[in-house]
């Protein structure tokens, strides 16, 4: 290795480092993520989408009252 530059080198190194690095810190849960549900973009876990609610580890869809309009404080008016 003593023809190669040290740049390249270091280069090597930095990428066998992160593939280490993402071998063990990376994606881990091998939960099942229900429908209507996506992987926690931090941390692990999953979050129901948008218009959705947890409901007994499901995602189960918000039912909104007829003619009725949410404010600001996510009250049904």
């Amino acid at each position: 290795m003593n023809n190669v530059p040290e740049t390249h080198r270091r280069l090597f190194s930095i990428t066998i480092l992160t593939m280490i690095f993402a071998f063990f810190f990376g994606p881990a849960s091998t939960a099942t993520i229900p429908k209507n549900a996506a992987a926690k973009p931090f941390g692990s876990g999953w979050e129901c989408n948008s218009g959705f609610t947890e409901v007994n580890k499901v995602c189960e869809v918000i039912k909104v009252p007829k003619k009725r309009l949410r404010d600001e404080g996510a009250v049904w008016t």
